[in-house]
């Protein structure tokens, strides 16, 4: 029995969870962040069912340059600044649940990158294992 995968490509620039709470607070009738990934997640998700076997997840978070000149030399090199890995991490598997996957705790194996891209972004990549 062939192995189920997909691939999410969430065209946001990267956000943590810490950054999107002390945004709600400032709210001023826009979306919030946290929302707005979770419903751009769901239309790629669309009609497919839930991941509720163990899942091993490859996410890549495609940081934006500070500058346009060096954007070509910098994409796809690894991105040593703020925000922590981790924290985006948080957000990301914070906002999965229920909306691709039954619960966080289905993910078994994970390899997490942080890297300069030309288009800031979040990439999932959900493939069950075992």
């Amino acid at each position: 029995m062939a192995k189920r995968s997909h691939l999410y490509q969430v065209k946001l620039k990267p956000r943590t969870w810490h950054q999107c709470r002390h945004a709600a607070k400032k709210m001023r009738g826009d979306i919030r962040y946290d929302v707005l990934f979770g419903l751009k997640l769901a239309a790629l998700h669309g009609d497919l069912d839930l991941f509720d076997k163990p899942v091993h997840a490859a996410i890549t978070f495609y940081m934006p340059t500070a500058n346009e000149k060096n954007a070509n030399e910098k994409h796809n090199t690894l991105h040593p600044h703020t925000p922590h890995t981790a924290q985006l991490l948080h957000f990301v598997l914070d906002n999965i649940a229920d909306v691709i996957v039954t619960k966080p705790s289905i993910i078994c194996s994970l390899d997490v990158k942080k890297l300069y891209g030309k288009v800031p972004m979040t990439q999932i990549k959900l493939t069950e294992i075992g």
